[in-house]
């Protein structure tokens, strides 16, 4: 299968970049920073590897991604809006810039790449997996403006369900809950555990692994699947 992974070489996004690849599939991903990393994975996977460095907000950076994808794999048949940006703090503390900043990653960013790539999804008749957060339904003290951008992206998926499942187009997300990431370093980890019936972490492998499945699912259109221990009860 052909796809693109936006934010592929941090986190889930990393792990399900290796783990996409190591199951034979053709992986394009974009990333803002980590050269190294992406260079090591081309360097373990040279024929069914493409990375570009550049943001999602960037128009002409995600439409050089898609034309890449197209170029050497020669179609999409799955993109996966993994790429956003956490921002902590009570909602009074946000400033203005560091609002603006997720709002474009999160939202404008995930429209924006994902509108290039429909066309492509058109032919193909293949599915959009958009990864979004338990808190885009359950919301978060303290992260507000992220809670809200995952509900956005959340609504954007059953939208599109309807919009392009009579084009034979799927469109799911995946919520995960409290995932062993450098994004949750800084989170009091005792307490939120403690409110997790499995009593641990999950593990990215394991998001990853739930991407796999909908991949190879055919009748899947406008779910949204919690991955998250039980938290969301």
């Amino acid at each position: 299968m052909n796809i693109i992974l936006t934010g592929g070489t941090r986190g889930i996004g990393y792990t399900t970049t290796i783990y996409l690849l190591e199951k034979g599939h053709n992986l394009a991903i974009n990333y803002l920073t980590r050269d190294d990393i992406a260079k090591d994975i081309k360097i373990r996977f040279p024929k069914n590897f493409i990375y570009l460095k550049g943001s999602i907000t960037d128009e002409e950076a995600d439409k050089k991604l898609i034309g890449e994808a197209l170029s050497i794999f020669g179609s999409i048949d799955c993109l996966i809006n993994n790429a956003s940006i956490n921002l902590y703090g009570l909602m009074t503390s946000n400033k203005l810039n560091e609002i603006n900043n997720i709002l474009d990653t999160n939202i404008k960013g995930t429209i924006t790449i994902t509108q290039l790539t429909i066309p492509h999804l058109l032919k193909s008749q293949g599915q959009i997996i958009n990864i979004s957060s338990v808190w885009g339904h359950k919301g978060a003290s303290c992260e507000t403006v992220y809670a809200m951008t995952k509900g956005a992206i959340n609504q954007m998926t059953t939208s599109l369900a309807r919009e392009l499942g009579p084009c034979g187009v799927r469109v799911n997300t995946i919520s995960p809950g409290l995932i062993n990431t450098q994004m949750n370093n800084n989170l009091e980890l005792k307490e939120f555990i403690e409110e997790i019936p499995l009593k641990r972490m999950g593990e990215r492998i394991e998001v990853s692994k739930l991407i796999e499945f909908l991949l190879n699912s055919t009748y899947i259109n406008g779910t949204n699947i919690s991955i998250d221990g039980g938290y969301g009860i």
